[in-house]
């Protein structure tokens, strides 16, 4: 499942081109999906991973401990269910 602040870019990305809501927005939201996957799989295909070496390194490595913090505070929910009903 993806993080919950990938949901609210997506919200916020389309709720000004489609009505929140309706079918329209998700396929909307489907079709956002499938091309950000085409892209990064174009992306990665063109070993255009070399782009990350003009981003300072405190942006890569703030992105990097916000992900793991975000993957780890979803992990608690899960973890504590998984816990209780042993």
């Amino acid at each position: 499942m993806a993080p919950p602040t990938l949901f609210l870019l997506v919200a916020a990305s389309l709720t000004g081109i489609v009505p929140a809501g309706t079918a329209q927005f998700a396929i909307a939201a489907g079709m956002m999906a499938v091309m950000v996957g085409v892209f990064q799989l174009v992306m990665g295909l063109a070993r255009l991973g070399i782009l990350v070496n003009f981003v300072s390194h405190s942006v890569v490595v703030g992105f990097a401990t916000g992900a793991g913090i975000l993957i780890g505070l979803n992990q608690i929910a899960p973890l504590a269910a998984a816990l209780i009903f042993q």
